[in-house]
This record gives structure tokens, C-alpha cells and sequence, in this order.
């Protein structure tokens, strides 16, 4: 027995019958099997939970800007993905997509960053192109277990609408991290460390534009099932 093992054993012993019950029944370990289901959604109480998350963390989110802490008019004409375990929100991220036939202004370009003329040498103009943001998680660790399925799911989601550019600010202290992520999809991830951009209203904080070139329109969305990836069970937890 541990010395852990024996110290419960000593206050669960001088506990009556009830008391004993309750004790362990909350000390019990959180069930560890428990898979993840990622999932795009507009279930009202499943985005309440992610707007929760994206406020709670966005102090120390995951690198990526252009989401406020609350919701905003890009929340409804994006897709949002969230990562849940039962009921319970535990990662998400916003997708907001714009198209020659259906022009959206995205969120950093509504914040006067020029995608156009920053990337004019891509013609996104004329193309599909998306911007990520909001990406956040219930832990602070770069290195966790959500961030891959994530951007893994992300990526199907755009190479079932044909887009062909993701763009995005991040912390380049954190750039590694989606850049090797994005490498293990299988797609390429350039960053522009010579222009820093606003983070709303906070001139002290910095972000760089992100570019993520997509496969080409032929790729099907199921080839992102076929890269290995990280387990989704949270069995390392």
C-alpha cells in the first residue's frame, strides 16, 4: 500500500457509513475512456459552452486571434467546431469561409488587415479562402491532445468546400506548434514574421499571419482520415 493508499484509507476509516459513501464516490477517477467527438455544430447550448471556453481562455489561448471572448457576428456566419466528451466542451475553434461567388469580409480583414494586398501575390481574390480562429482548449498545454483533431477536421472541412488558402494570426513563440501539426496533415504552413498585426485594441500583444496552402480542389476530404494522427480518447490524460 501507498503511503497516498493508506493516507485515504485513514480518513475514509474514521468516516461513518454515509460519509464513507460520498467521500468515495467524489474521489473516485474521472473515467478515462471517454472519447472525444469532434463535430461541427449550432447546437445553442454546445456554443454557449465554447463561447464559455473561448472567454475563460482566451488570456492564454492557443496562438490563434480574430475571436472575441464573447459572440460576435462572425460566429453566426462561420463554422464552428467544437471537441466534447458527453455533454462537455472541452476544445473549439471558428471557421469563417469567403468565396468569388460569395464574398465575407473575414474577421481580421473587418479589423483592417489587408488579406488582399498582403497576399496579392495568391490571387485570393479570385479564390476560396478561409481564416481560422478562436482556436482554444480546456488545458493551457501547447503540446495537448486536441490541437491535431482539430485542425485535422478543419482541414476536411475546407477541402470538402474546395478552399484552397487558410490564413490566421499567431504568436510566432507559438508558430512551431501549427506549423508541425500542419506538416503532419500533410499541408504547408508559411508564416509572415515581417508585418505584425493588431490584436483588437491591445498594441502590446503581437500576431503574425498565418498561410496554410491546402491540397489541391481533387484531393478528397477523406484523405485527412488516412494521415496517422493522436488518440482522441483522452486516455493520457
Amino acid at each position: 500500500m501507498t503511503i497516498q493508499e493508506s493516507a485515504i484509507t485513514g480518513l475514509l476509516a474514521g468516516l461513518c457509513m454515509e460519509e464513507q459513501v460520498m467521500a468515495t464516490r467524489y474521489m473516485r477517477a474521472p473515467k478515462l475512456w471517454r472519447e472525444t467527438v469532434y463535430e461541427f455544430t449550432r447546437d445553442a447550448g454546445y456554443l454557449h459552452q465554447y463561447y464559455l471556453l473561448r472567454k475563460n481562455t482566451y488570456p492564454l489561448a492557443l496562438g490563434l486571434g480574430s475571436a472575441g471572448v464573447a459572440e460576435d457576428k462572425f460566429d453566426k456566419l462561420s463554422h464552428i467546431l467544437i471537441g466534447r466528451r458527453g455533454n462537455q466542451v472541452v476544445a473549439g475553434c471558428r471557421l469563417t469561409m469567403s468565396s468569388p461567388r460569395k464574398t465575407v469580409q473575414l474577421p481580421m480583414e473587418d479589423e483592417g488587415v489587408a488579406l488582399t494586398e498582403m497576399l496579392g501575390d495568391l490571387s485570393i481574390a479570385h479564390k476560396k479562402y478561409a481564416e481560422l480562429s478562436g482556436l482554444v482548449s480546456s488545458s493551457f498545454d501547447m503540446q495537448d491532445q486536441y490541437i491535431q483533431p482539430l485542425l485535422r477536421n478543419v482541414c476536411r472541412k475546407l477541402a470538402a468546400y474546395n478552399v484552397e488558402y487558410l490564413v490566421g494570426r499567431v504568436a510566432l513563440s507559438k508558430a512551431h506548434v501549427y506549423r508541425r501539426n500542419f506538416n503532419a496533415l500533410g499541408v504547408k504552413m508559411t508564416l509572415n514574421a515581417n508585418m505584425a498585426l493588431p490584436v483588437g485594441n491591445d498594441e502590446e500583444v503581437k500576431s503574425y499571419l498565418m498561410v496554410v496552402k491546402l491540397a489541391p480542389a481533387a484531393v478528397s476530404a477523406r484523405e485527412f482520415d488516412e494521415i496517422p494522427h493522436y488518440l482522441e480518447t483522452g486516455a493520457n490524460e
